[in-house]
């Protein structure tokens, strides 16, 4: 009988002694940063291709912080744009994914915007009917590739806007108008070309409670499952920027950090990220194919 007792107390011990320790795991589990769905998707895909195509591409020397001095639409008039060609290489190059500049620093939008003059609606590419933006993603489709957007809301040099996102002195609008345009633009590429893989803001975005446009909100009402690159804080997708375009990331390089910083995508000195931080918010590594000009960055997660 004693040693039957004995025993019952040690199962007894053993399963309250499980039991706490369970517990332990499942508070420490509630406190970790995880991944989301999104991020693992992404994180599986491994290698990306961004292509940007801009107003440097036939104007080299362009520089859009002259404000005023940027091109006429009528410069933008390629004549063998080929999206096809573009997927189809950066799939062969093993890309699962691949993002379109629809909108850099100078303010040229390559699809046909309502909120201004200056995309290729006024351009003589493909007589004013052109979507650069509808062409990528079909051809993205057609391809198998996982189609992505970048659309800065941080500059804007036919707007004379700046980082991160402010309205210049003497510009054709004030911030008030900008912020409509912004949300304008965004509505229109986050609403006609479907679900998109990943979205970049690059360069951040101005918090409503600091004057900027509410780009959160309609990130989460329109493209809630898209992982974000240096958008707003409170995105649930967010991966971050390593702190230079030359394909060199920290070491070591976490995947946990403590915050981001709105206004600019990321916080400084932050670029190797933090163990065991607040939020799940892996690093991109960006390098490109050519330095100069326009072309095609190749990414790698």
């Amino acid at each position: 009988m004693k040693n039957e007792t004995m025993i019952k107390h040690l199962l007894k011990a053993t399963m309250l002694g499980f039991a706490t320790f369970s517990s332990i795991i499942v508070a420490a589990q509630d406190k970790l940063a995880l991944p989301t769905l999104a991020h693992q998707e992404w994180s599986d895909a491994e290698i990306g291709a961004i292509f940007h195509f801009d107003m440097p591409t036939f104007k080299p020397n362009y520089n859009w912080r002259v404000y005023g001095s940027h091109p006429p639409a009528s410069v933008f008039n390629p004549s063998k744009v080929n999206t096809d060609q573009w997927i189809a290489a950066a799939k062969a190059g093993g890309a699962k994914y691949a993002v379109l500049v629809a909108k850099h620093g100078s303010g040229f939008s390559l699809w046909p915007t309502a909120a201004h003059a200056y995309s290729v609606k006024n351009s003589p590419w493909k007589s004013g009917k052109g979507d650069l933006v509808k062409d990528f993603v079909e051809s993205c489709k057609k391809y198998g590739v996982r189609p992505g957007i970048y659309a800065s809301a941080s500059t804007n040099g036919y707007l004379w806007v700046d980082n991160p996102g402010v309205v210049q002195k003497g510009g054709p609008v004030d911030q008030k108008t900008y912020n409509k345009i912004v949300i304008q633009q965004l509505t229109e590429l986050w609403t006609n070309y479907g679900k998109l893989f990943e979205i970049w803001f690059d360069g951040g975005v101005i918090p409503v409670s600091e004057g900027g446009p509410d780009v959160a909100a309609l990130l989460k009402k329109l493209q809630p499952d898209a992982v974000v690159f240096q958008g707003p804080a409170s995105a649930k997708n967010l991966i971050r920027w390593i702190g230079n375009e030359d394909g060199l990331a920290p070491y070591p390089n976490w995947s946990t950090t403590n915050g981001i910083d709105a206004t600019k995508g990321f916080k400084e000195n932050d670029f190797s990220g933090v163990p065991g931080g607040k939020i799940w918010c892996p690093g991109e590594t960006d390098f490109p194919l050519r330095t100069g000009g326009s072309g095609l960055m190749t990414l790698r997660t």
